[in-house]
């Protein structure tokens, strides 16, 4: 049986370089600047040195149009070029400083430098680059705030009854339930295999995966909400395997093209045309007291979103949260919070802002000290073994 490659084909070392050069001629084509060549008439011929033997061709340009000719010598040509393989894909890629490079012997024109010009116009035929790809670069989000009709809210954690669920529904009761489709999805219900980085998405057919499971009905869902919301809890610093995965599957949205990405600019990979204008709002909760544990995910989160081009909303961090809900002393803050992130999901539902004063709440670190949470949160887990290996160890 023979094994599929899956992934982008990349070259080995042990190609020839003759068979890597007839590889970068057929592509010749792509960065053809046909303008530029309109009234030309002309050859270039080029002798490469590959492996230690010679290889020789001609590129005949005439009327926005060329052809080439191998094993051929012209008797006139308009330049001639000796140089190694790799010189000549710096020429093609415009990676070199010509005059540097005529001058040390690494080129060698049949006029000396006096062929410079010559080699300029070949690189202006043939190293084009402003093509225009038509992309869809960008979706328009409306200057004024449009309450979203279908909500869509992700529980990332793989425990679906946990605190990052109970944070998620004090969310869900401050949103207009007979306003608005509020749907709710928990990652550790669903089957969502890993990315395979086989890019058949884009090459075999588009932005459709080719493993058939529950990443269907989480993209589904991610692509007909009007405000999606993550609830999700830190794992070694940064989003559990589960929500990550069905991120990563998402990638099969997007389109092959680079391009500048201005939100970040940065490049990504446009998104498909057909996406709609999509809100997004982040919640990470995590067990640490300290705020400075999110920062790394938040982060993360923010890229996807200016990646998808999704209007950013803005984080809601809640470190401490394992304490905050589990210790009865704190059941008064837990009331607190409570009701600050339900005002937190009626603001956002109708004007699309989180109030600076519910976030300060949610946010608050010194509701008990350092110190003291140390103690607590210790003293919970020795109270909650099966076992006295670590009484007995520490």
């Amino acid at each position: 049986m023979q094994k599929e490659t899956i992934g982008a084909l990349y070259k080995s070392t042990e190609i020839s370089e003759k068979s890597l050069l007839l590889e970068i001629l057929e592509s010749f084509n792509v960065g053809f600047n046909k303008q530029k060549a309109k009234d030309f008439r002309g050859s270039f011929q080029f002798i490469i040195i590959c492996d230690g033997s010679d290889v020789l061709f001609t590129i005949q340009v005439s009327d926005s149009d060329f052809r080439i000719i191998h094993d051929s010598m012209d008797t006139n040509p308009f330049l001639q070029v000796k140089c190694s393989f790799e010189m000549f894909c710096n020429i093609t890629l415009g990676d070199f400083n010509p005059v540097t490079a005529a001058l040390s012997g690494k080129i060698k024109l049949h006029n000396g430098i006096f062929s410079l010009p010559a080699l300029a116009k070949f690189g202006s035929f043939f190293s084009y680059r402003e093509i225009d790809l038509k992309l869809p670069i960008s979706i328009e989000h409306s200057k004024t705030w449009i309450k979203p009709q279908n909500i869509l809210l992700v529980n990332g954690s793989p425990r679906k009854d946990g605190s990052t669920r109970l944070m998620l529904e004090w969310f869900r009761e401050g949103l207009p339930a007979d306003q608005a489709s509020i749907d709710v999805i928990d990652i550790s219900t669903l089957k969502i295999g890993k990315c395979l980085h086989c890019f058949k998405c884009w090459t075999d057919h588009p932005n459709v995966c080719v493993t058939n499971d529950d990443a269907g009905i989480f993209i589904q869902k991610m692509n007909d909400a009007d405000l999606i919301v993550f609830f999700i809890p830190l794992s070694v610093f940064n989003m559990p395997s589960e929500l990550k995965a069905a991120l990563e599957r998402s990638f099969s949205q997007t389109t092959p093209f680079f391009y500048n990405n201005k939100k970040l600019n940065a490049t990504g990979h446009p998104v498909q045309q057909n996406k709609k204008s999509q809100a997004f709002l982040q919640f990470l909760v995590w067990g640490f007291p300290e705020m400075k544990y999110g920062n790394v995910l938040e982060d993360n989160l923010n890229i996807w979103a200016s990646h998808s081009w999704k209007q950013n909303l803005g984080c809601i961090k809640r470190p401490g949260v394992n304490m905050l809900l589990g210790d009865p002393r704190m059941q008064f803050v837990r009331r607190k919070i409570k009701t600050a992130v339900a005002d937190v999901a009626s603001s956002v539902y109708h004007t699309g802002i989180i109030p600076k004063d519910k976030k300060a709440i949610i946010e608050k670190v010194d509701y008990i000290s350092t110190k003291d949470f140390r103690f607590y949160a210790t003293h919970y887990w020795i109270n909650h073994f099966k076992t006295t290996f670590w009484n007995n160890n520490f």
